[in-house]
């Protein structure tokens, strides 16, 4: 090799080194792309949402007496010490953490039997048994379960992967600490919701895990089916009146109506921040489970997909970030967490959004 194409050879990969050391601690670049990515459209979001937070929640504190800003205050504070906690936990705790043995299933016993506490402590909220009280707090149990869930299933489906597991160890370990799981929350809990969402989350860990395609498609034809069994009783009727509100418009449909009716009015632009109507209780949940539905109103169209926007950001760092992983464990862990994370969003604003295109053009 001539001393000239020596010197271009080292020249490039000075050159490569140099674009993968994004920072002091030698982080590759891509990574810190996606990274910055990430916390923007998380901070953005969270911005977002106690803003709207405010706006949706002071008529329901005026109605129950309470300080305008007790709800959003709540929220900062919740929100500010979840983001000590996260900025804590992933400064100091690495991901491999949980390949532990005695933490991993430490974790997951902790969580399990709070879910069994909630069949005998659990509080009736809205005609859902699905919280408790710890030291004067509501805890949903359930969110723990489904990062515990996903997680579990990257970790095992790594193991195979490695070979310290046979096919039939990794079936063992996914039906005890996932399924069974699974099923004991949707029995006693009648969450569906939940459980279609850990559903996404786990056949993300068989996508990022490059589990073959008809394996995919066979574990999802099940589950699907598994579903369609369980849409029974009030869950079909809940089913129909989503597809069609208006077949009980003045019973179950009554909220999707009116959240039809905060799009409608919000139409391209928004009727402005802090002039939504439908927060004034003709639409209630505001400020929780509908406050997409306000998010449409007072900022439009253009607010409606800017907040989708953000997700997909998210989802497209989240999966950046998961491709660059050191081993198939972090991958798995955090394709899937990061799916569904996304997938719960979607699951809350597509119908929403999509009555908000129609409404608005």
């Amino acid at each position: 090799m001539s001393r000239s194409a020596h010197k271009e050879t080292s020249e490039s990969k000075a050159r490569d080194c140099a674009r993968r050391q994004a920072d002091a601690r030698g982080v590759p670049a891509e990574i810190m792309l996606p990274r910055v990515i990430l916390v923007v459209a998380t901070v953005l979001l969270s911005l977002l949402g106690l803003v709207m937070g405010f706006s949706a929640s002071s008529i329901e504190a005026i109605s129950l007496d309470e300080n305008v800003y007790s709800f959003v205050g709540k929220q900062a504070a919740i929100m500010a010490l979840g983001a000590l906690l996260a900025y804590g936990i992933g400064k100091h705790v690495r991901y491999h953490i949980w390949r532990d043995t005695k933490i991993f299933w430490a974790v997951w016993a902790v969580i399990a039997g709070l879910l069994i506490a909630v069949l005998f402590f659990g509080t009736n909220i809205l005609g859902a048994t699905r919280w408790i009280y710890v030291f004067g707090f509501s805890l949903q149990p359930s969110e723990f379960a489904k990062i515990i869930f996903v997680i579990a299933a990257a970790r095992f489906l790594a193991e195979y992967t490695a070979g310290e597991r046979t096919l039939r160890q990794l079936v063992v370990a996914l039906i005890v600490a996932v399924v069974l799981p699974l099923a004991f929350l949707y029995k006693t809990q009648s969450d569906m919701g939940t459980a279609i969402i850990v559903v996404m989350g786990l056949l993300a860990v068989l996508w990022v895990g490059e589990v073959p395609t008809p394996i995919i498609v066979g574990v999802t034809i099940a589950l699907v089916v598994a579903g369609a069994v369980g849409m029974v009783g009030y869950r079909a009727d809940r089913l129909q009146v989503w597809l069609d509100p208006w077949s009980d418009m003045y019973g179950t449909g009554y909220q999707v109506i009116r959240s039809f009716y905060a799009f409608a009015e919000g139409g391209i632009f928004g009727v402005g921040l802090g002039n939504s109507r439908e927060k004034f209780q003709y639409l209630s949940e505001a400020e929780t489970d509908f406050i997409y539905a306000i998010i449409g109103e007072e900022l439009g169209l253009i607010g409606a997909v800017a907040v989708i926007a953000l997700f997909l950001a998210v989802l497209f760092a989240g999966l950046r970030i998961a491709r660059f992983a050191p081993d198939d464990f972090g991958r798995m862990m955090a394709g899937g967490l990061t799916v569904m994370l996304v997938g719960q969003s979607s699951d809350a604003s597509s119908h929403s959004f999509t009555r908000a295109v129609s409404s608005s053009v």
